[in-house]
Protein backbone atom coordinates (compact mmCIF):
# COMPACT_ATOMS: atom_id res chain seq x y z
CA UNK A 1 0.00 0.00 0.00
CA UNK A 2 1.42 3.28 -1.29
CA UNK A 3 2.11 5.60 1.99
CA UNK A 4 3.32 9.34 2.18
CA UNK A 5 3.71 11.61 5.04
CA UNK A 6 2.11 14.51 6.01
CA UNK A 7 2.25 16.93 9.39
CA UNK A 8 5.06 14.24 10.36
CA UNK A 9 2.50 11.02 10.25
CA UNK A 10 2.93 8.24 7.38
CA UNK A 11 -0.87 8.43 5.49
CA UNK A 12 -1.99 5.21 4.11
CA UNK A 13 -4.70 5.12 0.76
CA UNK A 14 -7.79 5.85 2.43
CA UNK A 15 -9.75 2.76 4.09
CA UNK A 16 -13.30 1.81 1.48
CA UNK A 17 -16.21 3.02 3.18
CA UNK A 18 -14.34 5.74 5.37
CA UNK A 19 -16.52 9.14 5.33
CA UNK A 20 -16.17 12.70 5.08
CA UNK A 21 -18.85 15.12 6.07
CA UNK A 22 -19.62 19.08 5.44
CA UNK A 23 -23.08 20.67 5.47
CA UNK A 24 -25.28 19.59 2.65
CA UNK A 25 -22.79 17.12 1.42
CA UNK A 26 -20.92 14.22 2.11
CA UNK A 27 -17.79 11.85 0.78
CA UNK A 28 -17.45 8.19 0.78
CA UNK A 29 -14.00 6.58 -0.46
CA UNK A 30 -14.31 3.93 -2.45
CA UNK A 31 -11.52 0.41 -3.49
CA UNK A 32 -9.71 1.49 -5.86
CA UNK A 33 -6.05 0.66 -7.49
CA UNK A 34 -3.53 2.71 -5.64
CA UNK A 35 -2.90 4.90 -8.46
CA UNK A 36 -6.46 6.14 -8.58
CA UNK A 37 -8.35 7.97 -6.15
CA UNK A 38 -12.15 6.74 -6.49
CA UNK A 39 -14.91 8.03 -3.90
CA UNK A 40 -18.82 8.68 -4.07
CA UNK A 41 -19.98 12.05 -3.48
CA UNK A 42 -23.79 12.82 -2.37
CA UNK A 43 -24.36 16.71 -2.96
CA UNK A 44 -27.23 18.33 -1.59
CA UNK A 45 -28.71 21.27 -3.03
CA UNK A 46 -27.64 23.36 -0.07
CA UNK A 47 -23.98 22.45 -0.31
CA UNK A 48 -21.84 25.15 -0.72
CA UNK A 49 -20.72 25.45 -4.48
CA UNK A 50 -17.62 24.24 -5.69
CA UNK A 51 -15.05 27.41 -7.03
CA UNK A 52 -13.94 27.14 -10.40
CA UNK A 53 -10.30 25.22 -10.11
CA UNK A 54 -7.44 23.26 -12.23
CA UNK A 55 -5.82 20.08 -11.31
CA UNK A 56 -2.92 20.79 -12.93
CA UNK A 57 -1.30 17.19 -12.75
CA UNK A 58 -4.73 15.02 -12.53
CA UNK A 59 -7.33 13.70 -15.06
CA UNK A 60 -10.88 13.89 -13.08
CA UNK A 61 -14.12 11.89 -14.15
CA UNK A 62 -17.39 12.14 -12.94
CA UNK A 63 -20.17 9.89 -13.27
CA UNK A 64 -23.73 10.56 -11.72
CA UNK A 65 -25.06 7.64 -10.26
CA UNK A 66 -28.48 9.64 -9.34
CA UNK A 67 -30.31 12.57 -9.92
CA UNK A 68 -28.16 15.73 -12.61
CA UNK A 69 -25.16 16.88 -12.23
CA UNK A 70 -24.24 20.52 -14.04
CA UNK A 71 -20.69 20.47 -15.19
CA UNK A 72 -18.87 23.97 -16.00
CA UNK A 73 -16.18 23.00 -18.24
CA UNK A 74 -13.80 25.64 -20.31
CA UNK A 75 -17.23 28.13 -20.18
CA UNK A 76 -19.29 25.45 -21.35
CA UNK A 77 -21.84 23.85 -19.24
CA UNK A 78 -22.33 20.48 -20.03
CA UNK A 79 -25.85 18.77 -18.03
CA UNK A 80 -25.31 14.85 -16.96
CA UNK A 81 -27.89 12.79 -15.95
CA UNK A 82 -28.05 9.29 -14.07
CA UNK A 83 -24.89 7.03 -15.93
CA UNK A 84 -23.43 9.55 -17.59
CA UNK A 85 -19.85 10.82 -17.26
CA UNK A 86 -17.65 13.46 -18.38
CA UNK A 87 -13.38 13.44 -18.06
CA UNK A 88 -11.72 16.57 -17.60
CA UNK A 89 -8.02 16.57 -18.45
CA UNK A 90 -5.44 18.13 -16.33
CA UNK A 91 -5.22 21.63 -16.29
CA UNK A 92 -8.63 22.42 -17.64
CA UNK A 93 -10.84 25.22 -15.66
CA UNK A 94 -13.97 23.52 -14.62
CA UNK A 95 -17.01 23.11 -11.05
CA UNK A 96 -19.17 21.39 -10.45
CA UNK A 97 -23.40 21.67 -8.94
CA UNK A 98 -26.14 19.49 -8.48
CA UNK A 99 -28.28 20.03 -11.68
CA UNK A 100 -31.64 20.62 -10.24
CA UNK A 101 -34.23 19.11 -11.90
CA UNK A 102 -36.70 18.91 -15.28
CA UNK A 103 -40.45 20.54 -15.08
CA UNK A 104 -42.53 18.32 -13.24
CA UNK A 105 -39.96 16.02 -11.63
CA UNK A 106 -38.75 16.74 -8.03
CA UNK A 107 -35.53 18.03 -6.58
CA UNK A 108 -33.66 16.27 -5.09
CA UNK A 109 -29.64 15.50 -4.24
CA UNK A 110 -27.31 14.39 -6.81
CA UNK A 111 -24.68 11.54 -6.15
CA UNK A 112 -21.77 11.32 -8.61
CA UNK A 113 -18.98 9.16 -8.76
CA UNK A 114 -15.66 10.68 -8.98
CA UNK A 115 -11.94 9.37 -9.97
CA UNK A 116 -9.27 11.24 -10.14
CA UNK A 117 -5.51 9.99 -11.36
CA UNK A 118 -2.73 10.05 -10.52
CA UNK A 119 -4.05 10.00 -7.27
CA UNK A 120 -0.95 11.73 -4.98
CA UNK A 121 -2.62 11.45 -2.32
CA UNK A 122 -5.65 13.19 -2.57
CA UNK A 123 -7.85 12.71 0.37
CA UNK A 124 -5.35 14.32 1.99
CA UNK A 125 -6.78 17.27 0.37
CA UNK A 126 -10.50 16.33 0.20
CA UNK A 127 -10.05 15.63 3.92
CA UNK A 128 -8.76 19.51 4.35
CA UNK A 129 -11.53 21.06 2.37
CA UNK A 130 -14.11 18.72 4.07
CA UNK A 131 -13.06 20.11 7.81
CA UNK A 132 -12.52 23.69 6.95
CA UNK A 133 -16.23 23.59 5.03
CA UNK A 134 -17.70 21.84 8.33
CA UNK A 135 -15.55 24.44 10.28
CA UNK A 136 -17.39 27.59 8.41
CA UNK A 137 -13.35 28.79 7.92
CA UNK A 138 -13.79 28.53 3.94
CA UNK A 139 -13.33 31.29 2.48
CA UNK A 140 -10.51 31.32 4.73
CA UNK A 141 -10.83 34.22 7.70
CA UNK A 142 -7.40 34.82 8.78
CA UNK A 143 -3.88 35.35 7.56
CA UNK A 144 -3.22 31.43 9.16
CA UNK A 145 -5.96 30.15 7.46
CA UNK A 146 -4.98 31.71 4.01
CA UNK A 147 -1.44 30.59 4.14
CA UNK A 148 -2.26 27.40 4.96
CA UNK A 149 -4.44 26.36 2.30
CA UNK A 150 -2.64 28.06 -0.25
CA UNK A 151 0.72 25.67 1.06
CA UNK A 152 -1.74 22.91 0.19
CA UNK A 153 -3.13 23.74 -3.09
CA UNK A 154 0.72 24.21 -3.83
CA UNK A 155 1.32 20.57 -2.86
CA UNK A 156 -1.27 18.97 -4.95
CA UNK A 157 -0.65 21.48 -7.76
CA UNK A 158 -4.57 22.83 -7.31
CA UNK A 159 -5.73 26.25 -8.49
CA UNK A 160 -8.81 28.43 -8.42
CA UNK A 161 -10.20 30.98 -10.33
CA UNK A 162 -8.96 32.30 -13.72
CA UNK A 163 -6.03 33.81 -12.38
CA UNK A 164 -2.74 32.61 -14.73
CA UNK A 165 -1.05 29.74 -13.51
CA UNK A 166 2.15 30.59 -13.85
CA UNK A 167 1.00 33.98 -11.15
CA UNK A 168 -0.65 31.12 -8.69
CA UNK A 169 2.09 28.70 -8.86
CA UNK A 170 4.73 31.19 -7.77
CA UNK A 171 2.21 32.87 -4.62
CA UNK A 172 0.98 29.28 -3.17
CA UNK A 173 5.40 28.17 -3.29
CA UNK A 174 5.54 31.23 -1.43
CA UNK A 175 3.10 30.25 0.56
CA UNK A 176 4.29 26.92 1.11
CA UNK A 177 7.92 28.24 2.13
CA UNK A 178 6.54 30.34 5.05
CA UNK A 179 3.85 27.38 6.01
CA UNK A 180 7.44 25.66 6.18
CA UNK A 181 9.61 28.02 7.95
CA UNK A 182 6.40 28.87 10.63
CA UNK A 183 4.85 25.21 10.79
CA UNK A 184 1.41 26.00 9.54
CA UNK A 185 -0.61 23.16 8.52
CA UNK A 186 -4.04 23.72 7.36
CA UNK A 187 -4.57 19.36 8.16
CA UNK A 188 -5.32 18.38 11.82
CA UNK A 189 -6.25 14.87 12.91
CA UNK A 190 -9.69 15.78 13.71
CA UNK A 191 -10.13 15.56 9.78
CA UNK A 192 -9.35 12.41 9.41
CA UNK A 193 -12.49 10.29 7.88
CA UNK A 194 -14.73 8.47 10.04
CA UNK A 195 -14.14 5.08 10.03
CA UNK A 196 -17.10 2.16 8.18
CA UNK A 197 -20.11 1.77 10.17
CA UNK A 198 -18.55 5.17 12.37
CA UNK A 199 -22.14 7.01 12.54
CA UNK A 200 -22.32 10.78 13.25
CA UNK A 201 -24.12 11.39 16.71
Amino acid sequence: MESLSFSGAVRQSPTPGATLNAPGKALTFLAAPPEILRFREDIGLDADPVPLHRHLAQTERFTVLSGTLEITIADQIVRLGEGECLEVPPGVLHTYAPGGADIGQAVAATLIEVELWPAHHADHFFEVIYGLTRERRLPPRNLRDGIALMALAHRHRFITGRQPVWLMRGVSGVCALVAAVFRIDAWVPRFLPRAPGDHLP
